[in-house]
């Protein structure tokens, strides 16, 4: 297998691949066999998911807890805040300040800063 087609994956794509190729291998394991694999192949995909969050936490990721192990908060830029890859819930980082539509259309207004609409 030549590396050139997988440099531009992903290492979470790499992972999900390597997974797939080991259940496409195990369909030829005989019937009595199966059960074991399976739960090998379970356990690896659990310790390859243990292994991420540890990682992604080490590199200064926030995780959100509701799942084991632990999902990714990924920042948003358009919200200004971070959301859980698994369940979406979204946690704001602290001082950004939302408005409201109407506080907005009234900012603008007042000229965007609030010292009014010359910006007097």
């Amino acid at each position: 297998m030549s590396e050139e087609p997988y440099e531009t994956v992903d290492n979470a794509e790499l992972v999900r691949l390597a997974i797939r190729e080991v259940k496409d291998a195990s369909r030829d394991i005989p019937t009595e066999r199966r059960a074991a694999v399976d739960d090998l192949i379970n356990r690896a995909e659990e310790m390859l998911a243990m292994a991420r969050s540890k990682s992604a936490k080490e590199l200064g990721f926030q995780l959100h807890d509701c799942k084991y192990p632990p999902a990714l908060l990924l920042w948003n830029e358009a919200m200004q805040a971070r959301i859980c890859e698994n369940c979406g819930h979204i946690r704001r980082s602290a001082g950004v300040a939302l408005r409201s539509n109407a506080a907005s259309r009234l900012a603008a207004r007042r000229g965007g800063d609030g010292t009014g609409w010359m910006g007097n």
